[in-house]
């Protein structure tokens, strides 16, 4: 009886031991892989790409009003160095737009600055200067959108 006594006052952890031990490696196990995985993104992490194509705003604006689906599928995904005049300078919910002016009736190139050590010199373009972008075009919308965008 004195033993059942003793055994019921020791911790539960204690009682089961061996389930106690392959709870503490799963947790370790758990643990260790989600340090493993954030340093394999920082050592494994791709050089900047080289951009796959190089374009003026005029043409990719024309390629998307006169088929979206081809244009998606030639452009959507890339890495793009674009060229061409300003149209205007937009902030809209704290991201800087840089739209620059596509073909007549065609829709403009909306270019996405997430860098904020940019906005200076965002804030020194006038319409009508003459920039190159690189950034990814991500499809149309109301424009063509291009996210990630720098300066060349």
């Amino acid at each position: 009886m004195s033993k059942d006594h003793s055994e019921s006052k020791r911790s539960w952890f204690a009682r089961h031991k061996i389930l106690t031990g392959i709870g503490i490696v799963l947790i370790l196990g758990f643990l260790g892989g989600l340090s493993k995985d954030k340093g394999n993104a920082s050592r494994n992490s791709p050089a900047p790409a080289e951009p796959e194509i190089a374009i003026s705003a005029q043409d990719l604006s024309l390629a998307f009003k006169e088929n979206e689906l081809r244009a998606n599928q030639t452009y959507k995904g890339k890495l793009a160095v674009i060229y061409g005049d300003v149209l205007r300078v937009d902030e809209i919910f704290g991201q800087t737009i840089v739209t620059l002016q596509g073909a007549p009736w065609a829709p403009g190139i909306a270019c996405a600055f997430s860098d904020k050590s940019l906005n200076e010199r965002i804030a020194s373009l006038d319409a009508g200067t003459v920039v190159t972008v690189i950034g990814t075009i991500t499809g149309k919308s109301l424009a063509v959108d291009v996210k990630n965008c720098t300066f060349k």
